[in-house]
This record gives structure tokens, C-alpha cells and sequence, in this order.
């Protein structure tokens, strides 16, 4: 006579453990969700704060780079202080134009001497690319990524202020696109605050 009970209790019970345990792992994929896309929206920001960290009191790497014309310097040439730019084209389209009015106007007034450098590109290419948008300062071309590669280089935009031993002083890496950390002029307009005039 207790059995029929004891198993309709029994099923009810099963039946509450298994829509509970049902509820407990949909509310751990919202929040393991939740957390996925906070991850992937800081992750950027954490490779930037890594890079600029590491590579302040790094000397640039001595690599004969190609400029467009063929002829080859070495990116660690020293002498005078200056500001180099890397930009990987091919992950960043629009890095160049975002800013390249802030980096000319930087270079007019600045004691700096600035490179562009163009990674992952070969000469002809990077020779249109820096006349299309139209680069006014000096162009190296760093076609195997050498450079970015001794460098650590693991964003699309890094810009990096040298002394005039080649030791890096200043940095600031850059993503693509304004939910990444954008590729605005933000860092040009604290180097010209210091190298500018009454900087």
C-alpha cells in the first residue's frame, strides 16, 4: 500500500532534482557566457598594457630595413631621438588614415625623427601604400616582420619614441577599431605635449 506513495515521491523528487539541476547549468553557460565576452573585450587591453610595459627600456632592434626605393637602413640608428610606427596593414586597414594628420603635424613641430614602418609587406606594395595615403615622412618596410617579430609585436599599431641611443622611452599599442582601444591619435597627442614646443 506505502509503495505506490514512495515511488510517486521518489519520481516527483527526481523530477525536481533534474529541473533544478537543468536551472543550475543554464544560469552557469549565462554566466560563463558573461564572462567570455567581458574576456574578449579586455583581452585587447591586456596585450596593450603587456606590450607598452615590456617594451619601454628595450632598445630597437638593430635590422637592416628596406625603404621604398629600394635602399636599406637600419632601424636603430642613432643619433637623434625618435618615433617610429608600426603598422601590420593587412590587420589594420584604416590605421594609417585614422592617424596620419596627427603624425605629420607631430613631425612639424617636434625635434623627433620619424619613421613609418610597414610590416608583413613587400617593397612595391608598401611603396603604394605609403604614397596612397600619403605618408610625408620617412618609410622602412619591414617585409619578413623582422622587426615586429624581435619586438614582440602583437598588435597592428605600435608606436614607440626612442633617445637618441635607440632606447625606448615612450610606447602605446593600438587594436583595430574604437571597442578594441581604436587607432586614434591619442598617444601623438601626449608625445607632442612632451616634444612639442614648451614640452
Amino acid at each position: 500500500m506505502m509503495r505506490p506513495a514512495a515511488d510517486r515521491w521518489y519520481a516527483l523528487l527526481s523530477l525536481l532534482a533534474v529541473a533544478s539541476l537543468a536551472i543550475a547549468l543554464h544560469g552557469h553557460r549565462r554566466a560563463l557566457a558573461g564572462y567570455q565576452a567581458r574576456a574578449e573585450r579586455i583581452g585587447p587591453q591586456l596585450v596593450r598594457l603587456e606590450m607598452i610595459d615590456r617594451l619601454i627600456g628595450v632598445r630597437l632592434p638593430d635590422l637592416p630595413l628596406t625603404d621604398p626605393a629600394g635602399g636599406h637602413r637600419s632601424l636603430a640608428a642613432a643619433g637623434r631621438a625618435r618615433i617610429v610606427w608600426f603598422v601590420q596593414v593587412d590587420e589594420c586597414a584604416g590605421c594609417l588614415e585614422a592617424s596620419l594628420k596627427e603624425w605629420h603635424a607631430l613631425l612639424t613641430r617636434s625635434p623627433l625623427d620619424g619613421v613609418v614602418v610597414l610590416s608583413g609587406v613587400d617593397r612595391r606594395r608598401g611603396a603604394r601604400i605609403a604614397r596612397r595615403a600619403g605618408v610625408r615622412s620617412a618609410v622602412l618596410l619591414d617585409t619578413a616582420s623582422g622587426a615586429a617579430t624581435a619586438l614582440g609585436l602583437r598588435a597592428p599599431s605600435v608606436t614607440v619614441v626612442s633617445d637618441a641611443g635607440g632606447l625606448i622611452v615612450l610606447a602605446d599599442a593600438r587594436f583595430s577599431g574604437a571597442a578594441r582601444g581604436g587607432c586614434g591619435p591619442g598617444f601623438l597627442d601626449r608625445v607632442a605635449a612632451i616634444y612639442g614646443p614648451g614640452g
